[in-house]
């Protein structure tokens, strides 16, 4: 699943809605499986961003694998092209 918002406060609000209806329907999310990747950040600060599922902290990441595809923070996608 990827959940995409153009705010920390968009993201934290689709968390918890996604928690909500695993807990409605009784499945558990994994939070050390979980990444979250920030896309063009300006911010000088690095580690301000704590995202949670629950009580579990998301790790936030430079790079992510979804379906086979890496993307990076930069939204670079070089490395997936083999030469």
């Amino acid at each position: 699943m990827v959940l995409v918002s153009l705010s920390k406060q968009g993201m934290d609000e689709m968390l918890d809605m996604c928690l909500k209806y695993s807990q409605k329907w009784r499945y558990f999310y994994n939070a050390a499986t979980c990444k979250v990747v920030i896309f063009n950040d300006r911010s000088s600060k690095t580690n301000w961003h704590v995202f949670r599922i629950g009580p579990e902290p998301v790790d936030v990441s430079d790079s992510y694998c979804h379906i086979g595809t890496v993307c990076s923070k930069s939204l670079s996608t070089t490395v997936n092209l083999q030469l």
